[in-house]
């Protein structure tokens, strides 16, 4: 696979998000009951494809996501005040 890969989270739901490999869905990122991050996909994922999500998930793109949660939940807050 090229290095000019474009992975994408794409908001959805509370804790839901469509993950884009090269402006197309490959597969499903949500939080389960126990409070884990899982993917989810209708067919395998290609290792080496699963290799590139899932380190966009532990550097820029998990820092992201991380970020704009905390910000909803401060907006909440202090919307609910």
């Amino acid at each position: 696979m090229s290095t000019l890969n474009k992975v994408e989270f794409v908001w959805k739901d509370h804790e839901l998000y469509d993950i884009r490999f090269n402006a197309e869905t490959v597969c499903t990122l949500y939080k389960t009951d126990e409070g884990y991050w899982t993917l989810r996909s209708d067919s395998p994922l290609d290792s080496e494809l699963e290799t590139i999500l899932v380190q966009s998930l532990v550097t820029d793109y998990w820092e992201l996501l991380s970020e704009a949660k905390i910000a909803i939940r401060r907006a909440l807050k202090s919307y609910s005040r």
